[in-house]
């Protein structure tokens, strides 16, 4: 038995009081909520390989990003004592399944979606890390990479692919600092603890998503319920705004969700970077992002372009106060917010020598409380009036 397992297993009430320290922040909101809940918390992105691809290469050159990046072989162990980290015994390994002929795209999403929302009964057993490779047919591929939160975050999911694409061409891997090094000596300012308690005082807490609208990706339907919005559309109501294209979107999802349940007061989390206070933090891969909260006073007659400008004014105090975490927010303050939102920026395909570019794609979260919102120039199925419609920049909230 591996030496590091067997002082794990043999003491491990002792080593969780001994390292429990060694939870982050954001770490410990990803494992609390999977410990109490039903919902898991992976960050999965897929790219379909097409051309005469190296498995052995691509394996060796996962094995040594994995290796050398310590939060990818963390592990967690909960008891009555707390939570703890710990260094994992085996390090995950790039998987291959060679798929049956004839499989059609949707039999391989709904394949990739039971390898990513695998839950076990026992933390201790958790897969941070999930990496397969489908071989679909000669020449074509399509690579998992699954990072549970509680290790990484959403521009850590760009900083492997790159990685993954400079050690397959033949090239440095820019492997960053280690996530633990660069945040071993970062604590909450008092100046955002007080901030967010100030900001939120006395906010009533607003409703929740209607259950119908929350729960209707649990339906017939395995693909993602999404609101899509064409990219340049939000960007013509930006302009007319004089805002940012994610000022835009989240106004428009505080005033869709408002007039959906009926309420003048919002709340929503969105998920910022959280690297910005950090240093050496831009190349590491890590759990570094954090939720803040986004309120808004949604009165029938306030012109959205009115609030759009409010809610960027929000965000960006928001963000300089993005070191206070999350779960400490809602603890202080005792708000939960009505809904999430994720803005997925667009990611530029990877390419790896011989094979044509991999553009990433998202996997469902399957989580109840996030609705996603990726930008793209593609036409959507669905179409907000109110967006195509250029009178909305000076329409009232009610015209949603």
């Amino acid at each position: 038995m591996d030496w590091a397992a067997w002082v794990w297993r043999s003491n491990r009430d002792n080593i969780v009081n001994i390292i429990a320290s060694d939870i982050k922040g954001n770490q410990e909101r990803y494992v609390h909520a999977e410990r109490f809940t039903q919902e898991t918390y992976p960050i999965p992105v897929t790219y379909r390989l097409k051309g005469p691809l190296d498995n052995s290469r691509l394996a060796e050159v996962i094995d040594r990003i994995v290796e050398n990046t310590p939060v990818l072989m963390t592990r967690f162990a909960t008891s009555e004592k707390g939570i703890a980290a710990h260094y994992a015994a085996t390090r995950p390994r790039l998987e291959v399944e060679e798929l049956p002929a004839g499989m059609t795209e949707d039999e391989i999403y709904a394949l990739v979606q039971t390898t990513v929302f695998q839950k076990p009964e026992d933390l201790t057993a958790h897969e941070m890390v999930r990496l397969k490779l489908y071989r679909i047919g000669p020449d074509d591929a399509l690579l998992l990479l699954s990072l549970h939160h509680a290790v990484s975050d959403g521009m850590s999911m760009g900083l492997l692919a790159q990685q993954i694409e400079a050690g397959y061409n033949g090239q440095d891997i820019d492997a960053g600092r280690d996530f633990y090094a660069v945040t071993a000596d970062q604590d909450p300012s008092e100046a955002s603890r007080s901030y967010w308690n100030e900001h939120l005082a006395g906010q009533e807490q607003p409703p929740k998503m209607p259950e119908d609208i929350a729960l209707s990706r649990e339906a017939s339907d395995p693909r993602p319920v999404i609101v899509p919005l064409d990219r340049a559309h939000l960007e013509r109501v930006a302009q007319a705004w004089n805002v940012t294209q994610f000022s835009a979107f989240a106004t428009l999802s505080q005033a869709v969700f408002a007039r959906a349940v009926g309420a003048e007061k919002m709340a929503l989390s969105f998920q910022s970077a959280g690297r910005r206070s950090i240093p050496n933090s831009a190349r590491s891969i890590g759990p570094f992002s954090n939720a803040l909260i986004l309120t808004a006073a949604l009165a029938p007659d306030t012109p959205l372009a009115v609030l759009a400008s409010e809610q960027q004014r929000r965000i960006r105090e928001a963000v300089r106060h993005e070191d206070y975490p999350y779960q400490s927010v809602v603890r202080d303050t005792g708000l939960q917010p009505s809904f999430g939102i994720n803005w997925f920026p667009a990611a530029a395909p990877i390419h790896l020598t011989g094979l044509a570019p991999a553009h990433r794609t998202l996997v469902d979260t399957r989580t109840n409380y996030d609705i996603d919102f990726p930008s793209s120039r593609v036409r959507p199925r669905w179409s907000w009036s109110p967006i195509t419609d250029p009178t909305c920049s000076a329409g009232p909230v009610s015209n949603m």
